[in-house]
């Protein structure tokens, strides 16, 4: 049950049109939407945009048919670019990798089939040790009421 739930998520969030089209816009391809995570292959920056689905933990009653399911997003971009006002310096990355992550998170409030989902925290990579590859992490939790 927990991969059927995590399943229609990603799929909810890989036929968004706002996702798609912002990914169309900024990198002439769809998301990339990966259910689990390759730990010794990680997504890399060929990758994206991509988002990635990884079930942490349940409590169930019943099979789940009503609980809770805690889940982890995780989604990343490229850029290396980055702009100077004065004395401030934005690397444009991380404005993207906000602004995907703004999508991905609406996404998934918007696939509602017999559960709620709720973000629990949100976070975004300001130090990466693999520039020009920005992620984004959502730790989520979705109730569930079927």
């Amino acid at each position: 049950m927990v991969y059927q739930i995590l399943r229609e998520l990603a799929a909810g969030v890989a036929a968004n049109a706002a996702v798609n089209a912002w990914c169309q816009e900024h990198y002439s391809d769809d998301i990339h939407v990966i259910l689990g995570i390759d730990q010794k292959r990680p997504p890399s920056p060929q990758d994206v945009p991509f988002v990635a689905f990884s079930a942490s933990e349940s409590t169930d009653k019943g099979l789940l048919t009503q609980g809770t399911l805690l889940f982890d997003v995780l989604w990343g971009v490229t850029d290396e670019g980055k702009t100077t006002d004065g004395n401030l310096t934005e690397y444009t990355g991380v404005r993207l990798c906000d602004e995907l992550g703004a999508l991905v998170s609406a996404a998934l409030e918007r696939v509602e089939k017999g559960y709620t989902v709720a973000s629990g925290s949100y976070s975004i990579e300001l130090s990466t040790p693999w520039f020009p590859l920005w992620c984004g992490l959502l730790s989520m939790t979705a109730n569930i009421r079927r």
